[in-house]
């Protein structure tokens, strides 16, 4: 089963490979819309998540810190300082951002698309269909 984010970075590098040959107005839409019953997030989880990227951003803080400023504490401390604080900070992050998620009066469903198309300007189609049914190689092999 091809999900749509699958769809959507196939529709990407499609875009990508006709603008690497110069077409420029070309846009990704969503097709075949459905209703889709939005998950409740995970409290606990999405605090953990967000404690560990916090953490991380702290332990790279106290780096850094480490490194241009001069303080009294020694490097260890305030890495490991830095670590803690941001495992915190991030922990709040993601709990308040869950609690806003599962709010009562937030829509239940929401619409998203089955599947992507790349659209350009009328006259470019003729010369995408050529580009796209060529295998991609033979154009860079061509050009050098």
């Amino acid at each position: 089963m091809i999900t749509s984010t699958e769809q959507y970075e196939d529709a990407l590098r499609t875009v990508d490979q006709l603008r690497s040959y110069g077409m420029k107005q070309l846009e990704i839409t969503g097709a075949g819309l459905r209703m889709v019953d939005r998950r409740n997030a995970n409290v606990a989880r999405a605090s953990g998540v967000s404690a560990l990227s916090g953490a991380a951003l702290g332990l790279a803080l106290g780096v850094f810190v480490t490194l241009v400023a001069d303080t009294s504490m020694t490097g260890l401390v305030v890495v490991f300082w830095g670590l803690v604080y941001g495992a915190i900070l991030g922990a709040l992050v993601g709990f308040f951002k869950a609690l806003v998620h599962n709010r009562p009066e937030a829509p239940a469903s929401e619409v998203r698309p089955t599947e992507y198309e790349v659209r350009c300007a009328p006259a470019d189609v003729a010369v995408a269909k050529k580009l796209l049914s060529t295998p991609p190689d033979l154009h860079h092999q061509e050009a050098a």
